[in-house]
């Protein structure tokens, strides 16, 4: 295994959503660890050195692995423990506060987006689904 790489590919993976990738890449990973394979290189300015490297890169696929499995068990793909911020994906108007608020006003294509800066949700909103039709 080259820990480096599976650690690019697992960010990568968490970036494009690719849940199953997150899941399968973030348990290769904590195995090579739990084996006492070396860490991978955190990207930083500074040199951080093994341990910190070994403790972020386990603590980061832990938690990677946590939220790919919440996604792919929720039934809409919406984990629960995640504060719901929604806006449109076209046009930014803002969604409502609830997932069931948004599907009552008619918003569909609601996805997790963890990168975001300031919503957790992307999703159409009723105005642009309109418009499309």
């Amino acid at each position: 295994m080259d820990p480096k790489e599976t650690w690019r590919m697992l960010l990568d993976a968490w970036f494009h959503r690719n849940w199953d990738d997150v899941l399968e890449l973030s348990e290769a990973l904590l195995n090579w660890l739990h084996k006492d394979g070396f860490a991978p290189q955190i990207e930083y300015p500074r040199e951080l050195g093994p341990d910190l490297n070994r403790l972020l890169a386990k603590t980061a696929c832990e938690f990677l692995r946590k939220r790919a499995t919440v996604v792919k068990e929720s039934p809409n793909g919406i984990p629960q423990d995640v504060g719901f911020s929604l806006t449109c994906s076209e046009c930014n108007n803002e969604g409502p506060e609830s997932y069931d608020a948004a599907i009552a006003e008619g918003w569909t294509r609601i996805e997790y987006v963890p990168r975001l800066s300031s919503e957790n949700f992307l999703g159409s909103c009723p105005i642009c689904i309109a418009a499309d039709q």
